[in-house]
C-alpha cells in the first residue's frame, strides 16, 4: 500500500490560499490501475508532484513505494543536451544501464539521426516521442501519468498503446486527467477529486458522471480528441506539456 496519508497542499494565487487537497487520503495498490479525474487548474500536476516525491505535502505524510515512474517523462531533459545524452542522464537518475536505455529510446522513439542532436530542435511531437520511449525503457512497478498515456502521431501513438498494454501485465498506473475518455477500458479504479477529497466511484460511468458535473460547475467544456491532436501538431514551446516533475 502507497500514497497519500492524511496530506493537505496548499498554494497561493493571486493573494489568496486555496487547497488542492485538504486532510485526503488516496491508498493505492501496486497493481491496481487507478484513474483520478479532476478538473483543468485543480491540482492534478502538483499530486504527482507529492506521489514522486518531487515536494512535500504542507500536512500529512507521502507513503512511498520503490519502481514508481512518470509516464512520458520529459521533466528532467535539457534543450541544450542530445536526445542520447538527456537519456543517458536519466538511466543514471534512474539506476538503469545507460547504454541499454539509450540503445531502446533510439529504436523506440524512431528518431533517427534526430537522437544524437540537441533537443533545443526537436518538435514537440519529437519530444514526445523521446519521453516515452525513454520511460518503457525503465523498469517499473507502478507508472504515474499526468493527463496523457500515449503521445505522438497517429502511428507513435498507437506504438505506445500496444507498449503500455503489455506493460500493464506486470505494473501498476495511477493516471491524472480531466478527460475520462482515455482511462475506459485502462483502470479498473475510478477516483474523482472533489472539494479536496478523492472520492472512489464504483464504475467508470459514475466518476466520468460526476467529473462532467464539476466541469459544468466551472463552465469547462471537454476538448475534442482532434483538437487535442491540432495542438500538438503545433511546433510551440510549452514547459508544461509532458513535463511531469
Amino acid at each position: 500500500m502507497w500514497g497519500l496519508l492524511d496530506c493537505t497542499h496548499y498554494y497561493h494565487r493571486s493573494g489568496q490560499t486555496s487547497a488542492v487537497i485538504n486532510r485526503a487520503t488516496l491508498a493505492l495498490e501496486e497493481r491496481e490501475r487507478t484513474a483520478v479525474f479532476a478538473p483543468p487548474g485543480h491540482g492534478k500536476t502538483t499530486i504527482v508532484r507529492l506521489l514522486t516525491g518531487v515536494e512535500p505535502p504542507h500536512e500529512g505524510q507521502v507513503l512511498r513505494t520503490p519502481g514508481v515512474w512518470p509516464l512520458g517523462y520529459a521533466g528532467a531533459f535539457r534543450p541544450e543536451m542530445t536526445g542520447d545524452s538527456n537519456v543517458r542522464a536519466i538511466a543514471r537518475m534512474a539506476g538503469v544501464d545507460p547504454d541499454t536505455l539509450s540503445a531502446h529510446a533510439l529504436a523506440f522513439s524512431e528518431l533517427g539521426d534526430a537522437f544524437f542532436l540537441p533537443m533545443s530542435s526537436y518538435t514537440n511531437r519529437m519530444k514526445a516521442r523521446l519521453g516515452f520511449a525513454t520511460s518503457f525503457g525503465i523498469p517499473t512497478n507502478v507508472f504515474i501519468a499526468d493527463d496523457k498515456l500515449v503521445g505522438g502521431e497517429p502511428a507513435f501513438r498507437e506504438k505506445c498503446e500496444f507498449e503500455l498494454e503489455q506493460r500493464l501485465e506486470t505494473s501498476g498506473l495511477v493516471f491524472f486527467t480531466s478527460n475520462p475518455r482515455p482511462a475506459e477500458g485502462v483502470c479498473d479504479r475510478f477516483v474523482v477529486l472533489e472539494g479536496g477529497q478523492f472520492v472512489d466511484y464504483p464504475d467508470y460511468e459514475q466518476a466520468r458522471e460526476a467529473l462532467m458535473r464539476l466541469l459544468e460547475e466551472q463552465e469547462f467544456i471537454p476538448m475534442a480528441m482532434d483538437e487535442e491532436e491540432d495542438l500538438l501538431s503545433q511546433d510551440r514551446d510549452d514547459p508544461f506539456f509532458f513535463d511531469l516533475a
